[in-house]
């Protein structure tokens, strides 16, 4: 029996087709399933002599295109027989890429050889005629027309009848339709990718033919990737950990872990015993979404697996313990908090103090914020002794005993505001969580996991690696996965300052290659990053799957023209991807500049929304605009970032602030973060009069700088 795979490309067409003919397919490929190389099928042909690849004939005019290589069937396309087999047509005169059959990485720039041309073994097979029923005359359109398409491409309701009954161009044509509705139509049927482009995308696996069907339906968010030679050895290395991988953005870390959870749960399990597995994520969408990948490659979800983030497994543990739901402070609370401070301690005759306080000295709230979440409670320090002892690892600015004393006198404060006023923050949550599970009986309710994976690690505070460690029965079943480079809120640590058990010394394994971006986007990313001293040199150096265009960067006077760029730019993009306004995510750095952005999105008619991560449906058919931060852990198309100005990206910075530069590598991250959930397009716009000082940096080497 061979494994179903698929491209991302297969996948589409088919959520276009109508819902019989996609039941129809899911039967069919079941039968290729069995016997996908069955020359005596009627239904089967055999299409190349140098590449196995293959037609299977769903009914008189649509095809599946299949390459063959056990103990695969890699499903390429699915269409109507002219628009297939043009598909090989126009590949074998085309001066492209030979096929890439399991998602070898492909240098764009390699000639292609006579080899590499699949050839008609008995001539080009020609259109079928039927015997049971009138064929259409004229060119057939090279996919059916279906009302989900229709809905999905937002044509208006009144057109629909008329287009879903075309067959051919010439009936097409006859509508004499409005141009705008007529370019969207035939934007989708005929501007489709190439067989070499086909070629390029990400191999994912089909478990069951049927899970195309739930796709479609809407009943599973995504597939997972079929994993490649370097990435294999990863899942069953070195289980007894503490177990690290490494690995640049796109480089399949989080699927890793996936197939690694799947390796405890059906390889080690012992008989008659289901071992206690949590696996944490970044966010609730890519919590939702590691749930369904599990259940794809587990078939059924086991009693002992729990997938959450983990700060909602601290904030269970804290309202069970304690009986109340936390309330968590959110960022006005932080401001009142030391807005109180400001106004209790300004009368206490400390100059060290009121310099801390002053609103125009060196330190800023969010300094202060900073130090007391990554230095005070994110290492779980619980008094002033304990803080002047304390190293600041990644913290450029050092402080001496008098500063730290006066810093400890606002956290204390803060502190004592927040429970005062009933709530926590959130690295008090964590401790909290620390300390119940001290307890006997609240470890073994909420502790006692045979394994713990921590995905996104190079985020989490000490503190919350250490109740990643405590929620584990030991540090064996720890298995982390990290990116330095994509740290928007780590100050630096060592992993063995954390704890004494975080020490992976011939545990830890390095990933290279890219399956998200673009050579060219991703490039340009790295060597933005690369001016930053906290950058990772090894997981900057990757290997790419695929090419595409350079990032462009606009540079308009306001922001109407930046915006009236970008709706031209996202149109071609979109037109390019074979996608909808779904495909597009617009990511900026605070929350003022989304709204403001989703304004002038609606003002030219496009479907957008401002979107939080925690509610966010990747299926939507809308353009989401997102904060940086909400966007972390997701890829999306075509991504773009608007308003790249002074003081917004960079945000405002006090050149003369002792942290500084702290800062601004903080923000450079952030940037570099939204880069790279990039897959095909990346656009960049600033304004003339404005511009943020990256993009000075944007060296026109890696970066198309648009007139």
């Amino acid at each position: 029996m061979y494994q179903l795979i698929h491209k991302p490309t297969f996948t589409r067409h088919f959520v276009d087709l109508s819902k019989e003919l996609q039941k129809r397919i899911v039967k069919d490929l079941e039968i290729l399933e069995q016997s996908p190389n069955n020359v005596a099928s009627k239904n089967i042909e055999h299409l190349g002599k140098k590449r196995e690849l293959w037609s299977y004939r769903v009914n008189d005019n649509f095809r599946i295109l299949y390459v063959i290589q056990e103990p695969f069937v890699q499903l390429l396309d699915v269409g109507t027989h002219d628009y297939i087999y043009g598909l090989v047509d126009s590949f074998k005169k085309g001066n492209t890429p030979g096929l890439d059959v399991l998602g070898e990485v492909l240098d764009p720039t390699s000639p292609t050889t006579a080899a590499d041309i699949p050839d008609w073994p008995h001539g080009r097979p020609e259109h079928p005629v039927g015997t049971d029923a009138a064929q259409p005359t004229g060119r057939l359109l090279p996919m059916e027309i279906t009302v989900e398409v229709l809905q999905r491409l937002q044509i208006p309701e009144v057109y629909h009848q008329e287009l879903v009954a075309c067959q051919t161009e010439d009936d097409l044509l006859a509508l004499n339709l409005p141009s705008d509705i007529f370019d969207r139509v035939s934007d989708w049927l005929y501007n489709r990718p190439t067989l070499a482009e086909i070629a390029q995308e990400p191999n994912l696996v089909l478990k069951e033919p049927e899970d195309l069907q739930r796709y479609a339906d809407g009943d599973l968010l995504g597939f997972l990737l079929l994993l490649d030679e370097e990435q294999k050895p990863l899942v069953d290395f070195a289980l007894s950990g503490p177990t690290l991988v490494k690995g640049g953005p796109g480089s399949g870390k989080s699927t890793i872990a996936l197939y690694r959870v799947a390796e405890i749960v059906t390889r080690l399990a012992l008989p008659g015993m289901t071992p206690r597995i949590l696996f944490t994520t970044y966010t609730n969408a890519l919590v939702r979404a590691s749930e369904q990948l599990l259940r794809q490659l587990l078939g059924e979800f086991p009693d002992g697996l729990k997938v959450s983030t983990l700060d909602n497994v601290a904030m269970e543990i804290v309202r069970d313990a304690s009986g109340q739901e936390p309330v968590m402070a959110r960022e006005a609370d932080w401001d009142a908090a030391f807005n109180s401070a400001r106004t209790v301690l300004s009368g206490l005759a400390d100059p060290v103090l009121q310099r801390v306080l002053d609103r125009r000295g060196p330190f800023s709230e969010n300094y202060l914020r900073e130090e007391i979440e990554w230095i005070i409670e994110g290492q779980g320090l619980l008094s002033l002794g304990d803080y002047l002892a304390a190293p600041r690892i990644g913290r450029q600015r050092p402080l001496d005993v008098h500063l730290r004393r006066a810093v400890w006198q606002v956290y204390e404060h803060v502190s004592d505001y927040f429970a005062s006023n009933g709530m926590l923050s959130w690295g008090r949550l964590r401790q909290q969580a620390l300390d119940y599970l001290e307890d006997p009986r609240w470890q073994q309710t909420y502790g006692g996991y045979d394994y713990v994976f921590v995905d996104e690690a190079q985020d989490l505070t000490p503190v919350a690696l250490r109740l990643c460690l405590r929620l584990c029965n030991s540090p064996t079943g720890l298995f982390l996965t990290a990116d330095q480079g994509q740290s928007l809120y780590n100050k630096g640590f060592s992993w063995g300052r954390v704890h004494n058990d975080l020490r992976f010394a011939g545990r830890t394994r390095l990933l290279k290659r890219n399956y998200r971006t673009t050579r060219q986007i991703a490039e340009a990313a790295h060597a933005f990053l690369r001016r930053a001293q906290s950058a990772d040199a090894e997981t900057l150096d990757q290997k790419y799957v695929h090419s595409g265009p350079r990032p462009r960067v606009f540079g308009g006077r306001g922001e109407k023209e930046q915006v009236d760029w970008l709706y031209r730019e996202l149109h071609a993009a979109m037109r390019h991807c074979r996608q909808g306004w779904a495909a597009v995510a617009i990511l900026v750095p605070n929350n003022r500049l989304a709204e403001r952005i989703t304004a002038y999105l609606t003002a030219h008619n496009v479907p957008a929304a401002f979107v939080r991560g925690q509610n966010l449906d990747l299926t939507a058919p809308h353009a989401k605009v997102m904060t940086i931060h909400s966007a972390k852990g997701l890829e999306f198309p075509i991504v773009a970032v608007p308003f790249l100005n002074q003081n917004e990206l960079p945000r405002w910075l006090d050149p003369n602030a002792a942290d500084y530069q702290e800062e601004l590598e903080e923000q450079r991250r952030l940037f570099y973060v939204a880069c790279t959930r990039a897959m095909r397009h990346l656009f960049i716009t600033y304004d003339l009069a404005l511009p943020s000082p990256f993009v000075q940096e944007l060296a026109a080497q890696w970066w198309e700088m648009a007139q």
